[in-house]
């Protein structure tokens, strides 16, 4: 796990377990691992991408572009069971939305940051489904 900065490592465990409800993305994909798989594998493909469209919709202080992008990112974080940062995409969204992006740096950096959580919860998912299957 990756330490929060300035927190110890049983924080950064708690954060992980907070960052991405396994239980929910569990159901959300009926117990199927390979779906499971399929979509961290899809949202790790996406999610860099969205971030940068969404640093260019801040730097361009284009609305239109960061409501997309925060629209497209919060989705992908809701089918992972990842609540907190699919409401944070969601306030990008709304900022996009509003026509105002002159307070979205900062959203912009805390996203950033509970994405690293996001991923490396993702990834411990990952390795526990892939272990269970494999001792099935």
């Amino acid at each position: 796990a990756r330490p929060v900065p300035g927190g110890s490592v049983s924080e950064s465990l708690c954060s992980l377990s907070e960052a991405v409800d396994a239980t929910e993305l569990l159901a959300l994909t009926e117990g199927d691992t390979a779906l499971l798989l399929e979509l961290v594998e899809m949202f790790r493909e996406n999610y860099p991408g969205l971030m940068r469209s969404i640093q260019e919709a801040v730097d361009q202080k284009d609305s239109t572009a960061m409501e997309r992008a925060g629209h497209a990112l919060r989705g992908s974080l809701s089918n992972l069971g990842a609540a907190n940062a699919s409401r944070m995409a969601g306030e990008l969204e709304a900022l996009g939305s509003s026509g105002d992006l002159s307070g979205a740096a900062p959203p912009v950096a805390r996203l950033g940051d509970e994405l690293i959580l996001v991923s490396a919860a993702l990834d411990s998912i990952c390795r526990e489904v892939s272990f269970e299957d494999s001792h099935r």
